[in-house]
């Protein structure tokens, strides 16, 4: 099954230690955790805690960006269906007039029975 990592809360618990000037030893006990993982979390980072991330104001958001999606997935769905419906209504007109033609007698047909 492996390891399960550390939860955002207890990172945020990791880094405030660390900074305090606990060991990995002492951090290790108070959550419960491996020294090993502690300093793999410590390592990663070089010692020295990630910045919060921070989206930019003028970039979208993850509600935006998932109606975005939404809204292309309807236009496109509705597009295959458009196309559908002139590829039908091509055909029914083809086949119109193909029977058309074979219902209609051909010049080369009359006067021929008598």
């Amino acid at each position: 099954m492996g390891r399960p990592g550390m939860s955002d809360t207890m990172k945020v618990d990791l880094w405030r230690q660390w900074r305090a000037g606990d060991s990995i030893s002492v951090i290790s006990r108070a959550l419960g955790k491996p020294p090993g993982s502690v300093f793999t979390v410590l390592k990663h980072h070089g010692g020295i805690a990630p910045a919060e991330r921070v989206r930019r104001a003028d970039r979208l958001s993850a509600e935006d960006r998932e109606s975005i999606s939404r809204g292309v997935e309807t236009t496109v769905a509705q597009r295959c269906v458009d196309a559908d419906a002139q590829l039908v209504d091509g055909l029914t007109e083809l086949i119109g007039l193909l029977v058309g033609m074979h219902s209609e007698p051909r010049r080369a047909d009359i006067g021929q029975g008598q």
